[in-house]
């Protein structure tokens, strides 16, 4: 839950997280279908709007290790992983690549059903692995939907100005 005073409203933190993980071995240990490489956005190269000029991030231990100690939190946490699928494999790599960082990571199950998805809107779950699909094959919608102020789904609950403006601009 990104609650008031939780890690993770810190961007330092949230980019730790990102730097501390090898996404390609974590996807090698997983049965995930049809994710064959790393994401750089929430559209893939099929959908109108993506971006190829951005590059995967690569993992970077020692500069995440940093970014931890800057937010305050060399000594880390506990963090929540929710997840529908029972991958001990990759959630065992999950865990292991983010101890590198000290997050502690504990995994519980979450049924994929509508209380999962309560779970996910409500912000009561830390971390969960998400999926997006674009009905109109243009990635504004998806960026819409997921971040725009009036989006239906706002799981994020942002609601930035300058945000806000570039979706609104996308649609001119």
């Amino acid at each position: 839950k990104d609650a008031p005073g939780s890690p993770l409203k810190d961007v330092r933190v949230r980019k730790a997280m990102e730097l501390a993980l090898n996404i390609p071995a974590l996807i090698d240990s997983g049965d995930f279908d049809s994710v064959d490489k790393q994401a750089t956005q929430i559209v893939p190269p099929s959908i109108f709007g993506y971006n190829s000029e951005l590059k995967p991030v690569k993992q970077d231990v020692e500069k995440a290790k940093l970014l931890m100690k800057e937010a305050g939190y060399e000594k880390g946490f506990t963090l929540t992983f929710d997840t529908t699928n029972s991958q001990e494999k990759f959630q065992g790599k999950l865990k292991e690549q983010l101890a590198q960082i000290s997050i502690n990571l504990i995994v519980t199950q979450v049924t994929p059903d509508e209380a999962g998805f309560n779970k996910l809107i409500t912000g009561d779950t830390s971390m969960m692995i998400l999926s997006w699909f674009c009905p109109s094959g243009d990635a504004l919608e998806a960026y819409e939907n997921v971040f725009g102020e009036d989006a239906s789904f706002n799981i994020f609950k942002i609601n930035d100005p300058e945000i806000n403006d570039l979706l609104s601009n996308a649609k001119t």
